[in-house]
């Protein structure tokens, strides 16, 4: 079959990829080659002509003579990073797979082969290092040949640690965060790249992935990978195996920037149409029921954490469920700017759960745990940062901070005093007695 012979139809919301009334399924799986976006399944089709006439398998998959395509990075973002179960397995593997990376060694036999490996490597061990710190780089790079002979010739350079160690260290989270923080697209050309260098490096793809080096230092480095130095005209090789070892790695780097391309595009694109309904309160700026807070705890200037910023989000939680309820975003500065809470979290909480289970017990330290069910919170992302959202409905009963009752009075929190308090709970709490 030929690009002409594949057809797109839509059901529901998503649109398939079809050949002879058929849906076409991902490669090694059954999931269908469906999008909710067309333009991802015709850029699918029209990178098929690069294969000439591509076969249509028994199980409905497709075979592109030897030729990786859009259709293979589509597939692994499918059946891996879009499978709970598949993606779980590949994480932990990537937990411990930095101890075996290529890209930190050289084995090379002699001088030369060895320099020429460093320097084609140096550009991806730069980036990793600058990520990792110096130290923990260092640390990284005697593991991989600590593990490296160690299981080739029994030991004798640098320091072994086993892979259920290694994945309980600071830098096994480290570089599993670096590949986590990546959207699913960004992961499936990482995950591909991975497996078209034999699975020899992923500090490689993630660093061209991440755009710390360049299509040419990413083939540069492919090409040499595991002993492939071996393979270049001034070792042992020949031209033709460097020109084709070349094509191979410049034409995979080709693919998975021309994938990601179009989900940027059409991310971009969504984004516009789409705009998130947080964000679009976000906008709106601080009314009644809409109030903003750069930070939950963290003194922005002196970066420490102040029992005064924590007592002036309580008051707004109070003022919210004494009043007609209300939302707070935590990591939005009064101009309405989204600054998000990244560094708070890692100074403090190094967690989001852990924040999150910080402000729980604040509430519950300030007020009373009977006030939980009128509130709700959470990390949401908006605008591709992280800021804590926290819902308040009204409360049945009068809530106290330090027996002062503060309320929302438009877009500020005021205490009442006096009169003017116990006149408040009686209008507005008086039907609840």
């Amino acid at each position: 079959m030929y690009v002409n012979d594949f057809n797109i139809i839509k059901e529901n919301d998503s649109h398939f990829l079809i050949y002879e009334n058929e849906k076409v399924v991902c490669t090694d799986s059954d999931h269908f080659v469906e999008d909710k976006n067309r333009k991802i399944i015709e850029y699918i089709i029209e990178d098929f002509e690069r294969c000439g006439n591509v076969k249509f398998n028994k199980n409905r998959s497709l075979k592109t003579n030897k030729i990786y395509t859009a259709y293979h990075v589509f597939s692994l973002q499918k059946c891996i990073v879009e499978t709970k179960s598949e993606f779980k397995k590949f994480s932990k593997y990537f937990s411990i797979f930095p101890i075996h990376d290529f890209s930190l060694i050289q084995v090379g036999n002699g001088p030369p082969l060895e320099i020429e490996e460093m320097k084609r490597f140096a550009p991806v061990r730069n980036s990793i290092a600058t990520y990792l710190g110096k130290n923990s780089f260092s640390t990284l790079t005697e593991y991989a040949w600590g593990c490296y002979y160690h299981h080739n010739y029994g030991g004798g350079v640098g320091t072994y640690i086993s892979d259920d160690d290694f994945i309980k260290t600071k830098i096994s989270k480290n570089l599993l965060k670096l590949f986590l923080d990546n959207s699913n697209a960004e992961k499936a050309a990482i995950i591909s790249l991975f497996y078209a260098n034999q699975q020899k490096s992923l500090l490689l793809p993630i660093s061209f992935i991440k755009g710390w080096i360049t299509k040419m230092e990413f083939v540069s480095g492919s090409m040499v990978l595991g002993g492939n130095i071996a393979n270049l005209p001034t070792a042992e090789g020949t031209n033709k195996i460097h020109q084709e070892g070349y094509n191979f790695y410049n034409n995979m780097a080709e693919l998975a920037k021309n994938y990601l391309q179009l989900f940027n595009d059409q991310s971009t694109i969504l984004n516009k149409l789409q705009k998130s309904p947080i964000l679009t309160k976000i906008e709106k700026g601080e009314t009644k029921k809409i109030e903003f807070k750069e930070t939950l705890s963290m003194d922005k200037k002196k970066k420490t954490k102040e029992k005064y910023i924590e007592e002036s989000i309580m008051k707004t939680v109070a003022g919210f469920l004494n009043s007609e309820g209300g939302e707070l975003f935590v990591g939005v500065n009064d101009n309405g700017e989204i600054i998000g809470i990244k560094d708070e979290i890692e100074k403090f909480y190094k967690s989001n759960d852990k924040l999150l289970l910080h402000f729980r017990n604040l509430v519950k330290k300030t007020m009373n745990e009977s006030f939980f069910s009128f509130i709700n919170y959470e990390v949401v992302e908006v605008d591709n940062t992280n800021i804590l959202h926290i819902t308040c409905e009204k409360s049945n009963k009068e809530v106290f901070i330090n027996d002062e009752l503060w309320v929302r009075t438009g877009p500020s929190t005021d205490k009442l005093l006096g009169q003017d308090m116990v006149n408040y709970i009686r209008q507005k709490f008086k039907n609840n007695d």
